[in-house]
């Protein structure tokens, strides 16, 4: 089910905030998808960190609404946007979440009108709900602009990855140093909750054939960040990595089928009617 917060959009005078710690641009160096793009202003340039007119995205002509997707490649807190306008274009924002590509849901549907101003930067408030996708969809051409191409200087996603313990490879472990003694025939979620419990684990390595569920064999890690240098071993069991509150993913790339939020008939239906 679907539900729609309406928020109040405000000019941005300083820097984006977070409540209870820092965050991070998720979307930095992540290229985002969208309805369309042009030859000279490609989805990259939404993301590249550059507000310079050389280094925008804009839509083809006549894409009405259009929008931006974001993957950040795992569920993720989301504590505030910031949005850069290129040339004046639309006057309405919809911004839409889904922590696993299947189920989407509004988050809120705001006007805009500094974007009619050409280059302004407006700050989004967050949300609570761990996020993976993020949709910005363009609305409503500002005035004079019946026809023109909707345009984005630079889409900033603040938040950050949650502590926790994370899948990194099904069948492959680093070489660390061990911490302690290793484990046979223990519950995965046990083995999670032990290595959160201590400040010096870094993960563990678990059996291959239950390295999702159920029990299994391993030992604990230390001295392992980014996977130590001490290479790695293959096949029998996998590896689960502690992930700390920060803006890069430390498990692996979780490949999941997504739906759009549309249903089966976007393109060709009506982007807007969620």
């Amino acid at each position: 089910m679907i539900k729609k917060i309406i928020h109040v959009v405000t000019l941005l005078h300083a820097a984006h905030g977070s409540k209870g710690g820092a965050s991070f641009n998720l979307a930095s160096g992540r290229i985002p998808t969208g309805s369309s793009d042009s030859y000279d202003a490609s989805f990259s340039g939404a993301t590249d960190g550059s507000s310079e007119r050389d280094g925008w995205w804009r839509a083809s002509p006549h894409d009405n609404p259009s929008f931006l997707l974001l993957d950040l490649g795992a569920p993720a807190i989301i504590t505030s946007m910031n949005i850069t306008g290129g040339d004046p274009s639309f006057k309405m924002l919809r911004t839409i979440r889904s922590g696993d590509g299947i189920d989407w849901a509004i988050v809120r549907q705001e006007r805009t009108p500094h974007h009619c101003l050409g280059r302004r930067t407006t700050q989004h408030a967050g949300w609570e709900e761990p996020t993976r996708y993020i949709i910005i969809q363009m609305e409503d051409h500002c005035s004079g602009v019946h026809i023109g191409r909707f345009s984005l200087a630079e889409w900033r996603v603040y938040g950050f990855y949650d502590a926790g313990m994370v899948q990194k490879y099904a069948k492959t472990w680093p070489h660390c140093e061990n911490l302690g003694a290793c484990f046979e025939y223990v519950d995965l979620e046990a083995a999670q909750a032990t290595c959160l419990a201590d400040p010096d684990c870094d993960g563990f390595s678990f059996s291959a054939a239950s390295v999702s569920r159920g029990r299994g064999g391993g030992c604990y890690k230390t001295l392992c960040k980014d996977d130590g240098n001490n290479g790695y071993g293959h096949g029998s069991h996998g590896y689960w990595v502690r992930q700390r509150p920060s803006g890069n993913w430390e498990g692996g790339v979780l490949h999941r089928p997504s739906t759009w939020p549309w249903g089966a008939h976007w393109p060709w239906g009506n982007k807007a009617a969620l």
